[in-house]
């Protein structure tokens, strides 16, 4: 093994520890049953200082030493001669570890240091040091796994939920490529190259490890994944750097040309159509997807001039190009459909200018009429000069009146599909806007080839083109002699039959189904919409009838969807999962016109207004649920929720127990039942529900940290102490409940070094939590590094803290430190928060003494 490290040239590192401790931990808990474990980094000169001396005497020596008194064992973690860490393990009473097995100890530590230097291997760039592409795509993967659900075949509608739980927050990648790398390494040297990277990657690292991951995915680029990001503030931090690369010395000598794309989860994922591959798209789907549009955004900058930073959502409206003029005023543009380009959008086409900072040329119009993968084919119109050339380079942006309705163009023009025979996209607008004005009575049916692009791909275009082909040639076989027909999109033909009712349009649409299904290879769904329905107005038929495609996509292959107000759900669905709420409050009320009585809808309803903070308009919507389905679980939930967020406990309480009558198994439900009750100091039914809600299949991590602050509420201390070591044990990254733990040791008196350990490594999670900070600053203060807690507590005053203990901590320590003056000071200022604040006050009596 030795020689295969050596090949690899790969060492430990305390900064490899920090982040695979848990695996260490792990690996030692088999043979330490019954202990509780402390691992201390050493990670710097000081925190050797902070050993007692048995600690350095097991440094010193190498070896394990248990303590006779206590039964504590010290076990030093080094690697290739180097301290790395040392880990102190506790045993509970009457569980001391026989010496025989100690002896075993360090072999394990071996054996698991060995284990982590592999992973570290396989997850690590050899030159940089930084994570690489696999465990970067890995991780996205791991945050965006909540979000799948899996449910083949037919997916019925999920009720939404208020719950801060039930959310998954959102997942930015940020990608940056040096321009030209090869050219700098060549130049200037591999070794200068990769210190350029490593100096970017340090101008990117944010504080906090555990919610991001900074990789190196191909030579000059890197990847920034970050949860709970501000896209803008990421956006102006990219545009920043690519300043300072370009004019200062960031970098040493060297000049950097950077580029960067972004994307984001879930807004960059609210406009993909359903479609019957839409299954497939699960976690590592997800992940792929995310990075794919970041990795689009990245190269469309890469090519534009002046502008180093592009988000996907600025690829559609600003990275349009023409890239080749095709006869009959056609073009194909780089646009496709992973950019968001779709069949019928409009953009308005501009002179490639030779500068940034020349004046652009307005040329005319482009609509799109067959959108691809990666490419798509669109129809100039409206030109503003007969004689105007367009060339390839110039410029496209995206228009944005015309996407609300038809492409206004020549309509004298006879746009075919030459595959079909049949009007193009462009063409059957132009002629179903004039037979919709005509016509009082008629239906719109969507077909669209389930799998179109999977089985193109598989099979070829040819054959692909063979069955859409003979889908239209079918479908024309039992068309009314007064039907339309037309190229919808790139998988789906478009029908208008004048004077069609619901179910004879139903009807025909099913006929066609269930031809299709014995005549040809392929299955296809179907969309059908009908006027006059409702209020519905005549311009909003084909995106409805396009909505009522979707529906069908959530029925599987072969199916037939009329739109309702179920169709009208779906919609504001994917709006609301996209934080469109206006947009999702817009479609669940056009539902709720076709179908008052809709449950789902109403209560999808109440949960937008509740994100929009509209307390009023959210429970008038739970309590027409209600009126309608006094039993319905999701209502009384979101009632609760909605009222306890608004400062309502006593009856959002209500109607948690409501909801726990009927089903007294939900976590959601027994959870926030807890925290309510807990909020009005009902604590006994506050620890019924959150031990409940922790012994529940799918219980959340969080549960065990509200469960310790019932327990101590309660009064139940070293109850609590359990609660939390649940919590750290089920969620290691979860700081408040370390930092809570760390608070119970140092209170037992006899756990000191633990304790500050704990509180250590919460402030690690999260350095700007001032709350952590000050508890930090109290441990340290116990421990006698005065100069360190005087540090802390002045950051957490930094960070907001203004609590009366604060300030009298921070005065005993600076008294301490021989600065009475000061001191009196703090104690002032403690006595300003609270008047009478009785240690303070003595405190600064002394000092007058």
């Amino acid at each position: 093994m030795k020689d295969f490290f050596e090949r690899y040239q790969a060492r430990l590192e305390v900064e490899d520890l920090r982040r695979y401790a848990r695996i260490l931990v792990e690996d030692l808990s088999g043979i330490l049953s019954g202990h509780e474990l402390v691992v201390r980094l050493l990670d710097e000169p000081e925190r050797e200082a902070e050993l007692d001396g048995g600690m350095k005497e097991a440094l010193l020596r190498n070896r394990v030493l248990s303590e006779s008194e206590t039964g504590r064992l010290h076990l030093p973690v080094k690697y290739d001669k180097k301290a790395l860490a040392l880990i102190t393990a506790t045993p509970s009473p009457g569980r001391a570890i026989h010496p025989e097995t100690a002896g075993l100890l360090p072999a394990f530590i071996r054996l698991s240091l060995e284990k982590i230097l592999m992973y570290k291997i396989n997850v690590t760039d050899k030159e940089t040091g930084l994570y690489n592409d696999d465990y970067f795509r890995t991780f996205l993967r791991r945050r965006l796994e909540p979000r799948s659900k899996p449910g083949p075949g037919q997916r019925p509608l999920i009720p939404l939920r208020l719950s801060q739980e039930d959310t998954h927050p959102d997942l930015t990648v940020l990608l940056v490529e040096i321009r030209d790398y090869d050219r700098l390494a060549t130049q200037h040297g591999r070794v200068e190259a990769v210190r350029a990277l490593l100096a970017l990657a340090g101008r990117l690292k944010p504080p906090a490890e555990g919610s991001c991951c900074l990789a190196r995915l191909d030579r000059g680029r890197l990847a920034l994944a970050l949860l709970k990001s501000d896209l803008a503030s990421l956006e102006e931090l990219a545009r920043q750097v690519a300043i300072e690369a370009d004019v200062k010395d960031l970098t040493g000598p060297l000049r950097l040309n950077l580029a960067f794309g972004l994307a984001n989860f879930p807004l960059d994922f609210g406009d993909e159509p359903v479609s019957a591959e839409a299954d497939d798209l699960r976690n590592d789907g997800l992940a792929e997807q995310l990075l794919a549009k970041a990795e689009l955004a990245l190269n469309h900058a890469l090519v534009r001039q002046g502008e180093p930073v592009l988000t996907y959502r600025q690829v559609l409206q600003f990275g349009g190009r023409v890239v080749q003029v095709l006869p009959y005023n056609r073009v194909v543009i780089n646009l496709g459909r992973a950019a968001g380009a779709r069949e019928g959008q409009v953009f308005v086409l501009n002179e490639a200018s030779p500068a940034a900072e020349a004046e652009v040329d307005y040329k005319g119009e482009v609509v799109l009429f067959e959108v691809r993968e990666d490419y798509a084919l669109g129809q100039v119109i409206n030109l503003r000069c007969s004689i105007s050339r367009v060339t390839p380079g110039d410029v496209l942006v995206l228009s944005r009146t015309s996407l609300e309705e038809p492409p206004a163009g020549d309509r004298a023009w006879q746009g075919l599909d030459q595959l079909l025979g049949l009007p193009d996209h462009h063409r059957f607008m132009v002629l179903l806007a004039e037979r919709m004005e005509i016509e009082e009575k008629f239906a719109l049916i969507l077909v669209r080839v389930d799998g179109y692009e999977r089985y193109r791909t598989t099979m070829g275009h040819l054959e692909s083109d063979r069955q859409l082909k003979a889908l239209s040639d079918l479908l024309q076989e039992d068309r009314p002699a007064d039907c339309l027909t037309g190229r919808f999109s790139s998988d789906s033909l478009a029908l208008f039959l004048p004077g069609l009712g619901e179910e004879e349009a139903r009807r025909l649409a099913e006929g066609w189904r269930d031809k299709i299904k014995t005549r040809l290879r392929q299955t296809s769904s179907f969309g059908v919409i009908v006027f006059p329905q409702g209020t519905c107005p005549r311009g909003d038929l084909v995106a409805n009838a396009q909505k009522a495609l979707e529906h069908a996509g959530f029925f599987g292959p072969a199916s037939v969807a009329v739109f309702d107000a179920v169709s009208l759900n779906i919609s504001g669905d994917k709006r609301f999962e996209a934080g469109d709420w206006e947009g999702a409050i817009e479609e669940y009320r056009k539902g709720l016109e076709l179908n008052p009585r809709d449950l789902n809808l109403l209560n999808s309803l109440g949960v937008c207004y509740g994100q929009r903070k509209m307390l009023q308009e959210a429970l008038t919507a739970f309590d027409q649920v209600l009126s309608l389905d006094p039993d319905n679980l999701m209502a009384h939930f979101n009632r609760g929720y909605i009222l306890a967020m608004n400062g309502r406990a006593e009856e959002a309480l209500e109607s948690f127990r409501r909801a726990a009558a009927l089903d007294p198994e939900n976590f959601d439900v027994l959870f926030h039942r807890g925290r309510t009750a807990l909020d009005l100091n009902l604590v006994d039914e506050a620890l019924d529900s959150f031990q409940r809600s922790a012994g529940v299949e799918d219980r959340k991590p969080i549960v065990f940290r509200w469960l310790g602050q019932a327990l101590l509420q309660a009064g139940r201390r070293e109850e609590a102490v359990d609660a939390f070591k649940a919590a750290a044990r089920h969620d290691p990254e979860d700081a408040s409940s370390l930092s809570q733990l760390g608070v119970l040791f140092l209170e037992r008196g006899t756990d000191l070094d633990v304790a500050l350990s704990l509180i250590r490594q919460s402030v690690t999670l999260d350095p700007s939590n001032g709350l952590f900070r000050e508890r930090l600053g109290r441990a340290l203060t116990k421990a006698g590094d005065l100069k360190e807690a005087e540090a802390q507590y002045r950051r957490a005053i930094e960070m907001g803290a203004r609590g009366r203990e604060i300030f009298y901590e921070l005065g005993k320590v600076v008294r301490d430190l021989g600065r009475p003056e000061e001191a009196r000071r703090h104690f002032e200022e403690s006595l300003a928060v609270d008047a009478e604040f009785k240690p303070a006050a003595e405190a600064l009596a002394e000092l007058k003494d």
